[in-house]
């Protein structure tokens, strides 16, 4: 195929996906074939870019039946293929390994095209993506807890007590700053939803957990090869310092980049959102930490 009339067909395509007719409808297999798609004709794999289109087209006019096994038409005008149903949907056996790479492929997005995935939580839905950051944040919070209590306290943990308390609590502390960011917002007359709000929490909570992974990378790594506790080297605290800031300034950037794109409020609102759902989740993460310390000192 011509590569002009290629390019014709990704942005007929585009215009499609972005399109009020296929509004509500959960569209990320669609988006992913297409950038795909997109990606290999930047880099002049016409081939390989036409049959990712032609499967991009087959998922975005499916039967909405799972069991349909009909062709589906394409306009003349772009002179696509039938594409049968069967062509285009993954192998069951691979469902688990397509889901884990589409989900650190759009954790990478949020930390280098951010606008661009929070455009697409304007047409999609991502509740399941959201609850996953949520347990991600509260787990690697859990780990955190343990190793300050120990290098700072002497206080030995024992997670399987004190995730669940922990993950609990994130649960419920991210939900309640979501809520606030919405009612924020709500006040700014901004457009968004509440779904799209937690959204927009929970993908701007990636900093903070990759922040929080490298200080216990950083943690049992000086524990490990210097035979020394992270505390008790200066420079280590004051790295370990620069990391969790860089983590959450990162974090406030992203939501207001997010709540910008769903709201449609002016930046300087978003960031004093961002900034305030921020800094009252940590105040309750912190009282949230001192409860559990508490009850891990009194057993």
């Amino acid at each position: 195929m011509d590569p002009r009339e290629l390019k014709d067909r990704l942005m007929f395509l585009r215009g499609e996906i972005q399109s009020d007719r296929f509004k509500g409808r959960d569209l990320r297999a669609v988006v992913t074939v297409w950038e795909e798609a997109a990606r290999n004709f930047d880099r002049n794999n016409f081939g390989l870019a036409e049959e990712l289109a032609d499967r991009a087209y087959g998922l975005l006019y499916a039967p909405y039946s799972p069991a349909a096994q009909q062709p589906m038409q394409a306009p003349a005008q772009y002179g696509l293929q039938a594409v049968p149903l069967y062509a285009v949907v993954e192998p069951e056996g691979d469902s688990l390994m397509t889901a884990v790479g589409d989900f650190m492929n759009m954790t990478l997005n949020i930390l280098i095209k951010p606008s661009k995935v929070f455009d697409l939580l304007t047409r999609i839905s991502a509740v399941q993506e959201t609850l996953a950051y949520f347990a991600i944040f509260g787990l690697v919070l859990a780990l955190v807890y343990a190793s300050l209590a120990s290098s700072f306290f002497g206080l030995s943990i024992s997670l399987i007590q004190n995730v669940p308390m922990l993950a609990l609590g994130v649960f419920l502390v991210c939900t309640a700053s979501s809520y606030l960011t919405y009612l924020s917002m709500r006040s700014f007359k901004g457009k968004g939803s509440f779904s799209q709000t937690a959204s927009v929490f929970g993908f701007s909570l990636v900093p903070v957990i990759l922040s929080g992974l490298l200080f216990l990378y950083l943690r049992y790594a000086t524990s490990y090869f210097a035979g020394r506790e992270l505390a008790d080297i200066v420079p280590g605290i004051a790295i370990s310092s620069l990391i969790i800031l860089g983590g959450i300034c990162w974090s406030i950037f992203l939501q207001t980049t997010g709540l910008r794109a769903i709201s449609g409020v002016d930046r300087e609102k978003c960031l004093a959102a961002a900034a305030s759902s921020l800094l009252a989740s940590a105040l309750m993460i912190l009282v949230m930490c001192a409860v559990v310390y508490l009850y891990n000192v009194a057993t």
